[in-house]
């Protein structure tokens, strides 16, 4: 975890917390660790929604996002086919969907899936939250 979180980027990014507590984050993500992480991180900017995994497409057709950030390697179903099918879904396809993962192939499967976004692991917090500040609108 020691490269996930090297400094908090709050205020070195002049990022907003107010600009953002209206947009909502989904990650599904199946690591403890750093979904704890990610859940007191990005709930300083985001109204965040974390699940360990998805068994059932309609867990989260109704749930209604800004954004979802998925990790390649779920349970039950991975994340580039969870997000093929997000972007198949007449309530989801024009949300944005960040793919993350350590996999060597990570940039294969976003393609795959149409992801808009692929992130590495670790993660870079500052990068991620650019990002998500990129695709939410609020850059």
């Amino acid at each position: 975890m020691g490269d996930i979180l090297k400094d908090s980027p709050q205020l070195k990014l002049g990022i907003s917390v107010q600009s953002h507590m209206k947009k909502h984050l989904v990650i599904i993500e199946d690591d403890p660790l750093l979904m704890q992480f990610l859940q007191n991180e990005l709930s300083l900017y985001y109204r965040v929604t974390a699940l360990s995994h998805v068994e059932n497409i309609d867990e989260i057709l109704g749930i209604e996002p800004d954004v979802f950030l998925l990790d390649e390697l779920l349970p039950v179903i991975n994340g580039h086919l969870l997000c093929i099918i997000l972007k198949s879904k007449v309530q989801t396809r024009d949300i944005p969907v960040l793919l993350m993962s350590g996999h060597p192939e990570l940039k294969h499967y976003a393609s795959l899936c149409n992801a808009d976004h692929y992130l590495a692991k670790p993660l870079n917090l500052s990068d991620l939250l650019i990002l998500l500040d990129r695709v939410t609108g609020q850059a």
